[in-house]
């Protein structure tokens, strides 16, 4: 660390892609030498975008971020629509697939609450397998078709909660909710 520090107050010759190679391999010598989780330095906060948009909504350990596509404004009473439930894990993490290999895990679900529609089909994305584990990660978007239970007008009003469990590695952490209204 002295001589990084060493050289980057010195004023070297070296052109912004060294500098960057430089700064880039001593970021993973300090992340091997000194390990941080979320759970063993909760002071360590990854980088996350300050503004989020009114139809998303973010976990309280900042590892995953719920939002949906917007809902038709008219339906005719049994008629169906679709809405797509996108769901950002954070790098690093993953959560667990809708359907599970492994006893003991609990699966990833959404559900989907509405006056006036009916959940007719969740669709899952291809989850990836690893060994025996079936897992999420990064970004996935989960398809929802609702049929209208009466005539719409505006916008319905909709509840989507989502259940995981967030798995860092090989340590996977308490099962979480989270709910957006829109």
């Amino acid at each position: 660390a002295q001589a990084l520090c060493d050289f980057f107050l010195r004023g070297n010759d070296r052109n912004m892609l060294e500098y960057a190679s430089m700064l880039s391999g001593a970021l993973r010598l300090d992340s091997l030498i000194n390990p941080r989780s979320k759970t063993e330095n909760p002071e360590f906060k990854p980088y996350t975008p300050q503004t989020i948009p009114s139809n998303e909504v973010k976990a309280p350990d900042d590892i995953i971020f719920l939002s949906i596509s917007p809902l038709p404004t008219q339906l005719e009473k049994d008629g169906t629509c679709e809405i797509t439930t996108t769901i950002r894990i954070d790098e690093g993490w993953h959560i667990n697939a809708h359907e599970l290999s492994e006893p003991g895990l609990i699966p990833t679900q959404l559900d989907i609450q509405s006056h006036s529609l009916e959940t007719l089909e969740i669709i899952y994305p291809k989850p990836i397998v690893r060994g025996a584990m079936r897992i999420f990660e990064g970004t996935i978007q989960i398809l929802t078709r609702l049929k209208a239970t009466e005539e719409l007008q505006e916008k319905p009003k909709i509840s989507v909660r989502l259940r995981y469990q967030p798995c860092h590695g090989t340590t996977c952490h308490k099962v979480q909710d989270l709910a957006l209204t829109a």
